[in-house]
């Protein structure tokens, strides 16, 4: 089954099931890779190979021109990259050694992408990811035709797992009202014995837990992981504060976010701190925390 990882928000069973299915794969190439260890391909690259993963770098060649004494014009291709990271790269996909027991991760502008899709269905490629920025409507088009599942993104994954490596967490939205999502939220970190605060402007007590009502009495907002559960309005205003207080990540749960607070996020470079527009924290959290505690023990 072929598989696009894109942010369209909460996953359901069959797409984790595919997302696991992607995982589980033999083999896997990076279509969009470069040496510049800031971009997400590279990090991709490197999250494969830091995961003992047999992972392959394809990078495209470009077209150059060459102009000689007034003479007509030569055309010729030239491979930017041999190497990646240490290892071998290929041009193009078609020459994967074993194209059908690869999978790929997509991190290119979106006419590539589109062709790449195309190409990947001829030669059988089992799943591909595409990561954000890598589509538009002519790629979301073509997922569509050929029934492509959705799911979330890999450096989503990435993100949520530097958000529970935090010492403490706080909560923002919960309330007395058990059935609420931040409530519930509260109720997850304190079932897990988790260090975590209630953030609420009248309660003292929160579900057991003493509660602080606003962020700029948090003991150690640096050292602060923070879960908000608000309308966007206020998220809005409290991304802001969170902002000038250095509090390091941010879980933004659904229906907290609107294009106001995502144009704030990317406008003040805190995309890789914030996450936002994906799963609630009750459908990842157990996950994130099995997979660091894995990684952990694994390199130990």
């Amino acid at each position: 089954m072929s598989l696009a990882h894109y942010n369209f928000g909460a996953m359901t069973g069959a797409q984790k099931a595919v997302g696991k299915a992607f995982l589980k794969n033999s083999t896997f190439a990076v279509v969009g890779t470069s040496k510049d260890q800031t971009k997400v391909g590279n990090r991709i690259l490197r999250w494969y190979q830091a995961k003992g993963l047999d992972v392959i770098p394809v990078h495209p060649v470009c077209l150059f021109t060459v102009s000689y004494s007034g003479a007509s014009l030569t055309h010729g291709v030239i491979q930017k990259e041999l190497e990646l990271e240490g290892l071998k790269t290929i041009t193009d996909i078609s020459e994967l050694s074993s194209p059908s027991t690869t999978a790929l991760s997509i991190i290119t502008p979106p006419k590539i992408t589109l062709s790449v899709l195309a190409q990947a269905k001829e030669l059988n490629v089992p799943s591909y990811w595409i990561q954000p920025g890598a589509e538009d409507e002519a790629v979301l088009e073509y997922i569509k035709e050929n029934a492509i599942m959705l799911s979330s993104t890999l450096p989503i994954c990435d993100k949520q797992e530097r958000f529970f490596a935090s010492s403490q967490f706080a909560v923002i939205g919960a309330s007395s009202d058990s059935s609420r999502l931040a409530s519930k939220v509260l109720g997850w970190y304190r079932d897990r014995h988790m260090d975590v605060i209630p953030v609420h402007p009248r309660e003292r007590r929160l579900d057991g837990l003493s509660a602080i009502p606003s962020i700029s009495k948090l003991p150690s907002p640096s050292t602060t992981a923070l879960t908000i559960s608000a309308t966007p309005l206020i998220t809005l205003s409290l991304l802001k504060q969170a902002h000038k207080l250095s509090i390091p990540t941010i879980w933004i749960q659904p229906g907290a976010s609107d294009q106001h607070v995502v144009d704030y996020i990317e406008a003040n470079n805190l995309s890789e701190k914030v996450i936002w527009g994906g799963p609630c924290i009750l459908h990842e959290g157990e996950h994130v925390i099995q997979r660091r505690w894995f990684d952990e023990t694994y390199s130990s």
